[in-house]
């Protein structure tokens, strides 16, 4: 007897709004001139609209890339955001390479989502070269100038999309203009080092952020949380040993997932696949054989496909091969 198991898990995305104490414009500290530093936090949940990947923390280390820009937006004729303006002031739009520097995250409301603040902003993209940031650190006068002040009427904060690559690489570079990268699923999942490295991250276009005055005490002016969210669909198969099967009966069984896409295009602003293409075989991720609540022999498989895929009737979603020398399919 064999168990599959698909989950499929909605995302939840929280944003803060930004906020002041005080009337000056945002980056300017009253009290001794210094720049006020804009405040970070990424967050990562279990799920998205379109499928569910595993897990819901970051690593010391992660690369993480944001378009963060000053918009102008009518929030009481668009309050979908579909139609905002993006607007040169200084730094904005700044395409963000954030470094994760601890492995600790902090919960949330949401159950499936943790987050962060323990970020670098390391480097900015120039239009044809990354340059380092000094200290590390945005300000809020990255994205504000006296002729684009952020404090305008219908000026917000904006995070218009993101991309985790977990140590893989695009198959089609990232377009800046549009937030999209070309992906490459992988065939064999031979180690657990593979399937984080196609645990592609995004995160789509956030609810523009107002600057407020007034709401927190002293120089705190806030946080933009950028939450990030699993891009690809993640298969898990379980087979469990029943009766006539014993122990060890599993040691050498292995699963094939068959005819997965083996491309397509991810766009993250409004978190969408498109250009599904290609047809391969995925060898999924064994487990060693364990045993389950039932006390029964199991082993556990997982891959990460390409999201799309229609299931037809007639058509195998995987084989599973030598359970004690007998090999079954699943249609």
């Amino acid at each position: 007897m064999m168990k599959l198991s698909r989950n499929i898990i909605l995302a939840s995305i929280a944003a803060v709004a930004a906020s002041c104490s005080d009337d000056t414009l945002p980056g300017t500290n009253p009290d001794n001139g210094e720049r006020t530093p804009l405040n970070v936090a990424v967050a990562l949940s279990n799920g998205t609209p379109l499928s569910r990947a595993e897990g819901n923390t970051f690593a010391a280390g992660d690369s993480l890339y944001a378009y963060i820009r000053q918009v102008e937006w009518n929030q009481a004729t668009d309050p979908d955001f579909q139609s905002v303006t993006e607007k040169a002031a200084v730094q904005s739009p700044r395409l963000v390479l954030f470094k994760v520097t601890s492995d600790a995250m902090s919960p949330t409301e949401d159950t499936n989502t943790q987050q962060t603040s323990n970020l670098t902003a390391s480097s900015y993209w120039t239009g044809s070269d990354w340059l380092s940031i000094t200290g590390g650190k945005l300000y809020w006068d990255d994205f504000s100038t006296a002729s684009n002040p952020l404090t305008a009427d219908g000026r917000y904060l904006q995070s218009a999309w993101g991309f985790c690559y977990n140590g893989g690489t695009p198959t089609t570079a990232l377009s800046q203009t549009d937030g999209t990268i070309g992906w490459t699923a992988a065939g064999d999942f031979d180690s657990a080092e593979k399937l984080r490295n196609n645990d592609l991250l995004w995160s789509k276009a956030q609810k523009p952020l107002k600057y407020e005055h007034g709401t927190f005490g002293g120089n705190d002016h806030g946080t933009l949380v950028i939450p990030y969210t699993h891009a690809m669909s993640m298969i898990t198969i379980e087979v469990v040993a029943a009766d006539g099967f014993t122990t060890g009966n599993l040691g050498s069984t292995t699963a094939t997932l068959q005819d997965m896409y083996k491309s397509a295009t991810f766009s993250a602003p409004n978190a969408t696949v498109s250009s599904q293409a290609g047809s391969q075989t995925v060898k999924m991720l064994a487990s060693a054989e364990g045993t389950n609540a039932e006390s029964k022999p199991n082993k556990m498989f997982q891959a990460l496909v390409i999201p799309g895929k229609q299931l037809t009737a007639g058509n195998l979603l995987a084989e599973i091969a030598n359970v004690d020398g007998n090999n079954y399919k699943i249609p």
